[in-house]
């Protein structure tokens, strides 16, 4: 059973499951995903991994924004978290910048498993080793975190938890077993999202009162029907001051004059849902009337008596009704093929081809053969030298 909290899974998540958002909406990633879905369709396409459900990771305590280290590495580089795929269990992390180069180039992020990383919990002081009296500055790394229970903030619109360290490598001084038992926990804070800098205000820009203004003055005479119907003779002075300022901007009018345009209509899309369910409505209607046409026409006093009964004219309406929309149907095919520039193709492809067909005969007809030896000539063939 699916745990998503809002709708269910699409293959556009799985295809763009790598993510550089550090919260949790949703448990989608739990759902089970179709072995066709991380198929290719081409080279272009991403590589698509998904592991068994049962191996996913339901809360991600590592998140992009986060410093970790790799596990194995000799070296034990500090990197960033780019990103995250909570359906494959990877890491993606900040390639490493040689010295001199660019501070912007990223270059190409590094792929590990999330069981491989650590989170990175800055430098601390421990005591001098032995034999020594300087204290040593070392980075400290969680090597267990420990969550509190998660919970679903409405305001966040995301699930919220708290992560602290547990234990730690190395492990920090202060830790010591404590007579009650409890383990000693250390809060990791959630990374925060840098937010972009302000720029300064140009002479460009437009003042905040210039974009605050009320600048639309709407029409007097209202289009709602629930409104209350003005007196005629108001009416009638509203409508012709209207007509006047929208016909006759002149000096006489305001040229600021307010023009009541209903253009939903046109800025709605032609191929949104409500209006392809109204052509398509239309189009049964229109086709319903055509058979009742139909059915009247055969039914008339003048054309029973080609007719046996009520019911041969009915089938022999539909039968004129069905030939008729099925040439409708071609019709609106040809219609849709000659607007889509089909046969303007088709007539540049013919105009190519009879243009290719005479560059031929003309090189054929003007073919000419140097003298040569082993050449046969046709008997009654003459040649002009």
């Amino acid at each position: 059973m699916s745990t998503s909290r809002f709708t269910s899974l699409r293959k556009a998540q799985v295809v763009r499951a790598a993510t550089s958002s550090p919260v949790t909406r949703d448990f989608r990633h739990l759902d089970s995903v179709p072995r066709w879905w991380l198929g290719r369709s081409s080279f272009s396409d991403p590589v698509s991994k998904a592991v068994k459900v049962k191996d996913r990771i339901k809360y991600w305590n590592i998140v992009p924004g986060d410093q970790v280290r790799v596990l194995g590495e000799r070296e034990g580089t500090v990197r960033e978290v780019l990103s995250i795929n909570r359906f494959s269990n990877r890491v993606y992390l900040r390639a490493a910048r040689n010295d001199g180069e660019n501070s912007q180039a990223t270059g190409h992020p590094i792929n590990v498993h999330y069981s491989k990383v650590q989170l990175f919990l800055g430098k601390h002081e421990f005591p001098p080793a032995k034999g020594s009296t300087v204290t040593e500055i070392v980075p400290v790394f969680a090597s267990r975190i420990g969550t509190s229970p998660p919970v679903w903030d409405v305001a966040k619109h995301a699930y919220v938890w708290k992560r602290f360290a547990v234990n730690t490598t190395p492990r920090l001084p202060h830790w010591t077993k404590q007579s009650h038992g409890l383990e000693p926990k250390m809060p990791i804070p959630w990374p925060e999202k840098a937010k972009s800098p302000k720029l300064p205000r140009t002479d460009y820009d437009t003042a905040a009162d210039v974009v605050h203004e009320i600048t639309y003055n709407p029409s007097p005479i209202t289009t709602r029907i629930l409104d209350p119907i003005p007196r005629q003779q108001a009416l009638a002075k509203q409508e012709r001051h209207y007509l006047n300022s929208v016909l006759n901007p002149g000096a006489a009018f305001d040229q600021a004059a307010p023009l009541e345009v209903h253009v939903q209509q046109e800025l709605s899309p032609d191929h949104s849902r409500a209006k392809r369910q109204k052509r398509w409505q239309e189009l049964n209607e229109s086709k319903q009337q055509l058979l009742r046409e139909y059915i009247k026409d055969e039914t008339t006093s003048a054309k029973m008596r080609r007719h046996k009964t009520v019911k041969e004219a009915r089938a022999w309406a539909v039968f004129r009704w069905r030939e008729k929309v099925e040439e409708l149907r071609k019709e609106e095919r040809k219609r849709r093929w000659i607007n889509r520039g089909a046969l303007a193709e088709l007539q540049r492809k013919r105009a190519r081809k009879a243009k290719k067909a005479v560059r031929q005969e003309k090189r054929l007809r003007e073919l000419s053969l140097a003298m040569a030896d082993n050449q046969i000539i046709p008997e009654g063939v003459s040649i002009s030298r």
